[in-house]
């Protein structure tokens, strides 16, 4: 099933300012917050399912 969307940008609409801090800033240690402080199954603090006891807390 084919949809056609349509998206239409006025210039003079604004909701409000976008905060530089939003760009990168919290994509960057979302790798290692995954793969390290949340979800590490070899760690030996890790419970059951692989997920860090103090990061649950």
């Amino acid at each position: 099933m084919a949809r056609n969307a349509k998206i239409t940008v006025h210039p003079s609409y604004e909701i409000g300012e976008i905060s530089e801090s939003l760009f990168s800033a919290f994509l960057e240690p979302i790798g290692t917050i995954v793969n390290g402080t949340m979800f590490n199954p070899k760690h030996p603090t890790a419970d059951e399912q692989g997920f860090g006891r103090a990061f649950m807390e």
